[in-house]
């Protein structure tokens, strides 16, 4: 399979030939991105898609890193938030 560069979007509308981004099948999505490497812009970061969760943005909770880091053998007890919150954090003062 040959992919273009574009957004992951556009890609699942003309993989699966659909019209628009609500008449994508979500399952056969989860199939095509898997293991699937991404380049974020602007800064050229490459990541690799392990997954889809069925939970929105707002309701995945990670734990927040900031300037920390777990040294072995310590269990972290740092903040956890969620994706919406993390933005606010970063980017609106």
């Amino acid at each position: 399979m040959i992919i273009q560069p574009g957004p992951v979007v556009d890609f699942l509308i003309a993989n699966q030939n659909v019209k628009d981004p609500y008449s994508i099948d979500w399952e056969k999505a989860k199939r095509t991105l898997k293991n699937l490497r991404v380049k974020t812009r602007p800064t050229n970061t490459e990541y690799k898609i392990t997954g889809l969760s069925e939970k929105p943005c707002n309701e995945q909770l990670y734990v927040f890193f900031l300037c920390y880091g777990i040294i072995e053998g310590m269990e972290w007890n740092g903040p956890f938030l969620n994706g919406c919150d993390s933005f606010h954090f970063l980017f609106i003062p």
